[in-house]
C-alpha cells in the first residue's frame, strides 16, 4: 500500500509494494510518483523565491533623524515622526523626497519594527509614547512603546542618554493584505501625557523582515 511521510504527507511506496501498484491512470502503472514529484515542486518553488530574496540579504530599511524637534505636547495630540536620512535600504522601501514619513513594507512575512528615541522633557513623571501604525486596517497594529520618566531630564550633552524610548514589535503582512496595493505604510507618531513641550533629540527606526507567513 501507498505510504504517507508524516507532517508533510507526501506518498512514497514501501518496500513491500509493487511496482505496478495502479493508483490511478494519469501516469501508469502508477501516480505515486508523479504525485511525489508534484508536491515535491510545489515545495521547492516556495523554498527557492525565500532564498531568492533572502540569500543576498533580507528585506530590511532603517530611517534615522538627528536634528532635535520640539513638540507642542499634549494628550489628544499626535506628532508624526519626519526622517531625515535613509540608513539602509534593500527592497525600495523608503523615498524620503516623496514622503519623508513613511516606511513601506513590499513583501508579505512575519516583520520585525525596531524603533529608538531620545527625548527631554521639564516635567516630571511624564509618560511619553511611540505608536507606529499601519495604512491597512486589516494588518495589525505593527508597534507600540511606551516610557515613563520619574524625574526630570536636562538637555544635551548634559544627561543625553536618557530617557530612551526603545522597543522592538512583530508584525504580520499577508498575501492578501498586499493584494491590490503596492505596499503597506508604517509611520511613527509621538504623544505624551502632558501640556509640556518635549524635545525629541535623535530617533532611529528600523524595519525588517523576518520570517514567511506561516502556513
Amino acid at each position: 500500500m501507498v505510504a504517507y511521510t508524516s507532517g508533510d504527507c507526501l506518498p512514497y511506496f514501501e518496500g513491500t509494494d509493487s511496482p505496478c501498484l495502479d493508483t490511478g491512470t494519469v501516469c501508469e502503472p502508477s501516480t505515486v510518483w508523479c504525485d511525489l514529484a508534484e508536491l515535491l515542486d510545489t515545495r521547492f518553488t516556495t523554498w527557492d523565491s525565500v532564498l531568492n530574496r533572502t540569500v543576498v540579504t533580507v528585506p530590511f530599511a532603517q530611517v534615522k533623524r538627528t536634528t532635535p524637534v520640539t513638540f507642542a505636547m499634549d494628550s489628544s495630540t499626535s506628532f508624526p515622526v519626519e526622517w531625515e536620512v535613509s540608513v539602509q535600504d534593500s527592497d525600495s522601501m523608503v523615498n524620503l523626497t516623496a514622503d519623508p514619513n513613511t516606511v513601506y513594507v513590499r513583501r508579505s512575512g512575519i516583520w520585525i519594527c525596531h524603533f529608538t528615541g531620545v527625548f527631554s522633557t521639564t516635567v516630571v513623571n511624564s509618560t511619553l509614547t511611540c505608536q507606529v501604525d499601519s495604512s491597512d486596517s486589516s494588518v495589525p497594529t505593527p508597534a507600540f512603546g511606551r516610557v515613563t520618566w520619574v524625574q526630570t531630564v536636562g538637555s544635551p550633552p548634559d544627561n543625553f542618554e536618557g530617557p530612551a524610548l526603545m522597543f522592538d514589535q512583530p508584525f504580520l503582512v499577508t498575501d492578501a493584505a498586499l493584494s491590490g496595493v503596492s505596499a503597506i505604510s508604517l509611520r511613527a507618531a509621538i504623544t505624551c501625557d502632558t501640556t509640556t513641550d518635549v524635545t525629541m533629540y535623535e530617533a532611529t527606526m528600523s524595519v525588517y523582515w523576518f520570517a514567511e507567513v506561516p502556513s
